[in-house]
């Protein structure tokens, strides 16, 4: 876990004008992780980033490190921290409480966003047993007001995240990636063979897989998805069958 924010890192949030109140609770999150016991059977998963270089925890397989999977996949994800410095809330009868944060997004382009993951059945229950804290905007779509306010007091956004963001198809996709963009190929893709592919994929947009010409099936097969998964090819993770555009 690094303790200070990374120079880069820091450069993004002045650019982004990103308060100083905003900046500080990065700071303090990059200190310390805040993980709580959860009284719950393990089922945390440690994730090796490339993005970051760090290891980042997710304290459920199925939600949290969906969620990740997910983030990783966007190339305007330039930072993420897991378990963040608590929000401290009050709410309407002036009652204090916090909320730790599942996650803290730092975007290339925009302002800061710490997000809540959680099951639907979990948020709504809190609905009933926290209505100040937690509200169903529309079915199935949760918002936690009092966190939202306080985030946009640190110049971010916040969201919640539930199954209902998820697809099936796209979440089996990123997984399926993970590994290629987490290792490279014992015979790393070469320049020769990545402009062939390219220019293959110009020439056709929507192209197979199968149609590529690129060696063995199983050498097109690595060379594609390393290409995907590194940001040099493009496809919808959300389609099943594999199209890839240039």
């Amino acid at each position: 876990m690094k303790t200070t924010i990374p120079a880069e890192i820091l450069s993004l949030l002045l650019d982004l004008k990103v308060p100083t109140q905003g900046i500080d609770y990065i700071r303090e999150s990059f200190g310390q992780v805040y993980h709580y016991p959860t009284g719950q059977g393990a089922s945390s998963v440690r994730y090796p980033s490339i993005s970051t270089q760090q290891v980042i925890t997710t304290e459920s397989r199925s939600f949290e490190y969906a969620c990740v999977l997910h983030l990783h996949t966007d190339p305007d994800v330039a930072y993420m921290l897991e378990q963040t410095k608590p929000l401290e809330l009050v709410d309407s009868n002036g009652k204090q409480t916090t909320h730790t944060p599942d996650f803290l997004v730092i975007w290339k382009s925009r302002p800061p966003t710490l997000i809540e993951v959680k099951p639907a059945s979990v948020i709504a229950k809190r609905v009933l047993k926290y209505p100040g804290r937690y509200k169903e905007a529309t079915p199935r779509k949760f918002e936690m007001p009092l966190s939202a306010k306080a985030a946009a007091d640190l110049g971010f956004t916040f969201r919640v995240i539930t199954e209902d963001n998820y697809e099936e198809v796209y979440l089996a996709n990123a997984k399926m990636l993970d590994m290629y963009r987490r290792w490279d190929l014992e015979e790393p893709v070469t320049e020769a063979e990545s402009s062939s592919v390219r220019c293959q994929v110009s020439a056709c947009p929507g192209i197979s897989m199968t149609e590529v010409e690129c060696g063995t099936p199983a050498r097109r097969a690595d060379v594609v998805y390393r290409m995907i998964a590194t940001g040099r090819l493009y496809t919808h993770l959300s389609v099943s069958g594999n199209s890839a555009t240039g």
